[in-house]
Formats: C-alpha cells, sequence, structure tokens
C-alpha cells in the first residue's frame, strides 16, 4: 500500500490546591488524538481506509485525599467521551458474509472511585477500595462495505445507544488485612469483588435494518451480564539480614478457595441471538497458584 502519515497528540492541565498538610484537591483535564490501529487503516485486502479517521477522547477528573498518621482517604470522580473508536463486523449481504468497516463508534464512561487506609493498631492495617462506574456505548455508527474490486458498495448503520461497554466489571471491590504477628513478618488475607461485568457486545447484532424509521430488531436490547464473582488471595513477606545484604522473602496465593469464575464473554459469540450464556463465548478465571519470591538489596 501507499504510505500512510497520521499524527496524534495529546493535551493535559491539571491543578492541585493543598488546603492543609493533610487535605489536598486536584482537577485534571486531558484531550487525546490517537493514532487508529493497523486493522483501521488497512482493510485486510490490502486497500486503505479513506475515511479514516483518529480516536477522539475527552476527559477530566476531580479528586480529593486526606492524610494522617493513622487513617488515609483518596477520592475521585471521572468523565469521559470517547469518539470515533473503530471497529469491524462481518454481515450477511445477498447469502455471503461481507467485512464492513466501521467508524465513528462512541462511548461515555463515568464513576467513582475510593480508596483508604487505616491503621487500626501498630501490628494491624486495613486497606480497602471502591470503585463504581458507568459504562455504555452512546453513539450511532456507520460502516461501509465494498466489493471485490475494493470500491464502495453500501453503508450501513449501527446503534448500540445505551448497550454496556463489556471486558471488564463496572463495579469493584477490594478488603485487605495487613497483619504483623512479629517483627519483620506480614500476613496479608485480601477479599476482591467484582460486578456488573457485561460481555463484549457485536456491532453486527444492532444494525438498523430500517434506515427512514431507524428500525432494528435487537435495537436497546442489553448485551449478557456475566454472574458476578469474587477470589481471596493470601499475601505474606519476611525479610531479614545476611550480614549488609537485606533479603526479602514473598510469597503469594491467589484464588485461594479455588473458586470458579468468568472474566470476559463476547456476547453471541456462538452465532445465536439469546443475548445470554447460552449463545456467550466466554473466558474463565485463573483457579489457585502460587508464586515466591526471594529479593536481595544490596
Amino acid at each position: 500500500t501507499e504510505w500512510v502519515v497520521r499524527p496524534g497528540y495529546t493535551v493535559k492541565a491539571g491543578m492541585n490546591y493543598n488546603f492543609t498538610k493533610r487535605q489536598n484537591a486536584f482537577f485534571n483535564v486531558g484531550y487525546f488524538s490517537r493514532v487508529p490501529y493497523f486493522t483501521a487503516l488497512v482493510r485486510a485486502d490490502n486497500t486503505l481506509v479513506r475515511d479514516s479517521r483518529n480516536e477522539e477522547l475527552f476527559s477530566v477528573e476531580m479528586g480529593y485525599s486526606y492524610r494522617s498518621p493513622s487513617f488515609t482517604i483518596n477520592g475521585n470522580v471521572y468523565y469521559t467521551e470517547w469518539f470515533n473508536k473503530p471497529t469491524s463486523a462481518t454481515i450477511t449481504i445477498d447469502g455471503e458474509p461481507v467485512l464492513v468497516n466501521i467508524a465513528n463508534m462512541g462511548a461515555r464512561h463515568m464513576g467513582l472511585e475510593v480508596d483508604f487506609a487505616w491503621k487500626a493498631h501498630k501490628i494491624l492495617t486495613v486497606e480497602g477500595m471502591a470503585s463504581w462506574g458507568d459504562w455504555q456505548w452512546n453513539r450511532v455508527a456507520r460502516g461501509e462495505f465494498f466489493n471485490l474490486n475494493g470500491e464502495a458498495a453500501g453503508e450501513i448503520i449501527f446503534d448500540p445507544t445505551g448497550v454496556k461497554v463489556g471486558d471488564a466489571a463496572q463495579h469493584s471491590y477490594a478488603l485487605s488485612l495487613r497483619f504483623m504477628p512479629i517483627k519483620r513478618l506480614y500476613l496479608m488475607p485480601e477479599i476482591n469483588l467484582f460486578t456488573h461485568n457485561y460481555a463484549d457486545f457485536r456491532p453486527e447484532d444492532y444494525q438498523v435494518t430500517d434506515l427512514e424509521t431507524g428500525y432494528g430488531p435487537n435495537l436497546g436490547r442489553q448485551a449478557w451480564r456475566m454472574p458476578d464473582y469474587y477470589f481471596i488471595n493470601l499475601h505474606a513477606g519476611y525479610h531479614f539480614y545476611i550480614g549488609k545484604v537485606r533479603m526479602d522473602a514473598r510469597g503469594n496465593i491467589l484464588n485461594l478457595t479455588d473458586g470458579f469464575y468468568l472474566t470476559d464473554a463476547s456476547n453471541n459469540g456462538l452465532g445465536g441471538s439469546t443475548y445470554n450464556a447460552s449463545s456467550a463465548t466466554v473466558y474463565a478465571g485463573l483457579g489457585t497458584r502460587w508464586m515466591f519470591s526471594l529479593m536481595a538489596t544490596f
């Protein structure tokens, strides 16, 4: 193919204000023009996507922090608009599968995040976090399909408005206890909970079939919400000295109870259209596993 030069840029600004030695508030804003992935610039037949545009993101965030010798808390809220996130879909035209390049897909991400650490005793520290998100697709997208000569042969409209963004739990929580029963030794059990995790949607499921009325048989249907899940981890560490060399021994057991859970899914990935577990393809989380490390610091 001929050369393609596509510049991108990032513009950020921020401000922080310290109310006291223990309290501060901050504000950030940013605009990003990101070069799209190669597949959004060059089609499978090695022809260029002439109308391809950069992905564009606008993000704003503000937060507050409080710190004391025994308690620390941080909180922030964020809002992000993602414009022109390119993707592709496979549809059937005259009985033949056709690849469609989709432009102008967009999503809105907003949420609240909080984390804290409380030193309840000289040998016990409690840490926790919570993240609540509301992420959903919010723009009508257009896709072009082409004939065997690489010429534009038509346009299709997709409307995933209101469909939740998949591939990541929108609500998550964690709580841990760091216990130091003797000097240099710590034990830290940790529990993690993930909810509101949706399967990644297929654009072709939200095709507008009547361009005059904007109707589509599946418009407004939500992607499959996967089961909520949790797992428990156990971390431990001990440090000692050999001469002047510090040795750190650490061990971790992840998913201690060997719980079964699903981390990702593709909505209707098996080709059906039930929008639930029966037609989804899924990825299972890892079972119990352990790690051990020994580090020397000179």
